[in-house]
């Protein structure tokens, strides 16, 4: 066994990472962080930015995203080829099951199509968590609820997407998984063939 010492250090600083909740994906050797608080209150109104920290440069940049912006915290991101699928959260006055999509490469929010008729949503995620099965399915899990009351279901979800990168548009819909577990939130769930980690029941 190695004799292994890991400690954190301290990489960069900068005003336009200071929030908490937000959602993340690394992109060409670059690290995206959208949305979250801008400080540790549960219900406060929720960031729309998206920053872009260079590793290689340690420099911190505001990436524009036009006024299509998606406001959110609480929620989840997730890259299919150089699309960042952000999931769900707390929008300021609700949880949502919302789904969005940006381009990071053509830099421009998609125009998404909830296709209701196939779809049954769970009711607003946050602090939930969405993993990649492949670029049109994840599997979503973790605590409902709406505004006021977070429902304690153990439901899982599938989320089916298809988008259409050369004309910036895309639909999806959800399905309910035939299996249940344990409500949760502030968790973290990896396809390592099928491994769930921690998290709050």
């Amino acid at each position: 066994i190695l004799n292994m010492k890991i400690c954190w250090e301290e990489m960069t600083s900068d005003p336009l990472l200071l929030r908490c909740h937000a959602a993340c994906v690394t992109y060409n050797g670059r690290v995206y962080l959208h949305g979250g608080l801008a400080s540790l209150k549960q219900s406060g109104q929720p960031l729309s930015s998206l920053v872009c920290w260079d590793p290689e440069a340690n420099t911190v940049t505001k990436v524009e995203t036009g006024g299509e912006a998606v406001t959110r915290s609480h929620h989840t991101a997730n890259l299919s080829g150089d699309v960042m699928i952000l999931t769900g959260g707390w929008d300021g006055k609700n949880r949502t099951s919302e789904v969005s999509a940006f381009n990071l490469k053509a830099r421009k929010w998609l125009n998404l199509r909830h296709l209701e008729e196939l779809s049954r949503p769970p009711f607003g995620l946050s602090g939930h968590s969405c993993t990649m099965i492949r670029s049109s399915l994840f599997c979503v899990l973790g605590r409902e609820g709406g505004l006021k009351i977070q429902r304690r279901f153990g439901d899982i979800f599938l989320l089916h997407i298809n988008i259409d990168t050369d004309n910036h548009v895309g639909t999806y819909y959800w399905k309910e998984a035939p299996v249940k577990t344990k409500s949760r939130s502030g968790h973290t769930a990896l396809l390592a063939p099928s491994l769930r980690f921690g998290g709050d029941l």
